[in-house]
């Protein structure tokens, strides 16, 4: 124990982590920022991107593109997927069906228009991210993507929420 702060943990080990933290946020704000200048070209936020690239995997995967689904994995709210959503819509990306889950539950599910599924083959071959990415070689990427799967498991664990199992599941299982 520090006897200086009180903590379970060294001061300077506190320090340290803190620093890692800050950095790992300056590199997410960073590549968010340079993400966000060029989608601006396109009329999209990250964010905005971020759920057509969700809905895409969902469906390959044969899951409903469900508000909720979407939130838990992306770790937002789902209003805040239904806000996104609904902007989207007006742009004509996306679109809401009202399906029968059972014979008194209806199911909202979203779903790329043509133009939000050109939109998504557009910004994937500009996308750039891949430029910055790029700067990795091979060995800091996949001690990158092993960082970045073990924080994810860490922080949903940290959650405690039972919800967000199938997400660490699939980032786990993902291929890299």
């Amino acid at each position: 124990m520090d006897k200086s702060t009180g903590s379970n943990y060294d001061s300077k080990l506190v320090e340290h982590y803190f620093h890692l933290w800050t950095l790992l946020g300056r590199a997410r704000d960073a590549i968010y920022r340079a993400r966000e200048v060029n989608l601006r070209k396109f009329g999209i936020t990250p964010e905005q991107l971020l759920v057509i690239i969700v809905i895409k995997d969902l469906a390959l995967a044969g899951i409903p593109a469900t508000p909720s689904e979407i939130a838990r994995r992306t770790f937002r709210t789902p209003a805040t997927i239904s806000i996104s959503a609904s902007r989207m819509m007006l742009k004509g990306l996306i679109k809401r069906s009202a399906k029968r889950k059972n014979s008194n539950k209806k199911l909202l599910e979203l779903s790329l228009t043509k133009l939000g599924e050109d939109m998504f083959r557009q910004l994937r071959q500009r996308e750039i991210t891949t430029k910055i990415m790029s700067s990795l070689s091979k060995e800091q990427e996949e001690q990158l993507v092993s960082c970045m799967k073990t924080l994810i498991v860490a922080a949903v664990n940290e959650i405690g929420q039972k919800e967000y199992e199938k997400v660490v599941q699939s980032v786990l299982t993902e291929k890299d």
